[in-house]
């Protein structure tokens, strides 16, 4: 099977796929991982294929971090100043890179741009993440809000999970909707992963 891996993070965020890519690999897959340029080559170190996205994450969490120094609205207004033409160009350099693949996945970077690039191609996303989301539980809480009590029947637990997702995606949902339309010509919500298991 041909599985892109898709990563679009800072580098804490892309490494522990270097090592799914290197399992797939292992198991027998043609893995290609789909990275920020100034990252892809922890992939390229670990003998796989590599699809670089243009620009340097590590560029803009400086930069992100020192304009937050004057404040989190100015903080907040570069990342959606720089965020639409970032995404736009990467789901369209993700359109290219995974053409020919058989499936697709990767984390909240990942999914940015790979959902709706997968459901433009056709092909399945699979959700795989480093923390606990996109699988509610009322077992134990949601990673960004722990604090939130059980509930009976662990009701406030499940409301945690959903509440940690939409708090992750929120900075990038803008850009997502606005590349999804622009660049794939597509419309509603992103439907690749639906029906998939998250891993």
């Amino acid at each position: 099977m041909k599985i892109a891996v898709v990563a679009n993070d800072s580098r804490g965020g892309i490494q522990p796929y270097v090592a799914l890519a290197l399992g797939l690999q292992q198991a027998g897959h043609e893995v290609r991982a789909v990275a920020p340029a100034d990252l892809v080559r922890m992939f390229g170190d670990a003998g796989l294929l590599m699809a670089p996205l243009s620009g340097s994450v590590e560029e803009f969490v400086r930069t992100s971090s020192a304009s937050a120094q004057g404040g989190m609205l100015a903080g907040m207004r570069l990342a959606a100043r720089e965020m639409k033409p970032r995404i736009d160009a990467w789901t369209r350099e993700t359109l290219a890179a995974c053409d020919g693949v058989d499936v697709m996945t990767g984390g909240i970077g990942g999914m940015v741009v790979g959902l709706s690039v997968a459901e433009k191609l056709g092909k399945p996303f699979i959700p795989t993440h480093l923390q606990p989301v996109d699988a509610p539980s009322g077992d134990y809480p949601g990673p960004l809000v722990s604090g939130l009590p059980r509930g009976p029947g662990g009701v406030g637990w499940r409301l945690s999970h959903r509440l940690s997702a939409m708090a992750l995606r929120m900075p990038f949902q803008a850009a997502m909707t606005s590349a999804r339309t622009d660049v794939l010509g597509l419309s509603g919500r992103p439907t690749a992963a639906d029906g998939q298991p998250v891993l």
